[in-house]
């Protein structure tokens, strides 16, 4: 039993979950909307090119229900463009203002319906500072207090 778990190690990981993001489509339209995402996705470097990675991808896939082409990816490095591209044909991309990037095939989704459209602000949208949006307290080195869940496989976080 001992060596059975000495042997067991974390090679991946892929990390999902629904963000409120402000989206522009390719008319450059700005809509908000709470797609699921992709946060984090990463196979350690001597365990790629060996078919982790989609295992992933098919387990989240199976799981979620949605296509890698149907969600939208916080920060792609390059590694992970090219994987997709390689992968599942996705190389047309349009690249957020916020750093996530979507795919065309992603605004083709039914359950992507607009929760609403942005609004240019103006300096008369609020009287008074009193009424302005709070902003959770930082701490002195400049760190927001959030309250977290903890990551489990409910809370999309698979690790293979």
């Amino acid at each position: 039993m001992v060596d059975l778990l000495a042997r067991v190690c974390l090679v991946g990981l892929l990390k999902t979950g629904n963000k409120t993001l402000f989206l522009r489509d390719s008319s450059s339209a700005y809509c908000t909307r709470q797609p699921l995402c992709i946060l984090d996705f990463f196979v350690l470097p001597q365990h790629q090119r060996q078919g982790m990675g989609q295992a992933m991808l098919q387990v989240f896939q199976a799981t979620e229900g949605e296509s890698p082409s149907s969600v939208a990816y916080d920060t792609p490095s390059p590694k992970l463009l090219a994987f997709l591209k390689k992968h599942y044909g996705l190389w047309e991309y349009l690249q957020q203002d916020n750093k996530f990037v979507v795919f065309p095939s992603f605004w083709e989704s039914d359950s992507l319906a607009p929760t609403m459209h942005a609004q240019p602000m103006t300096s008369t949208q609020w009287t008074s500072v009193a009424s302005r949006p709070l902003t959770p307290p930082r701490t002195r080195s400049g760190m927001m207090h959030l309250a977290r869940r903890p990551a489990t496989a409910a809370s999309g976080l698979y690790t293979y």
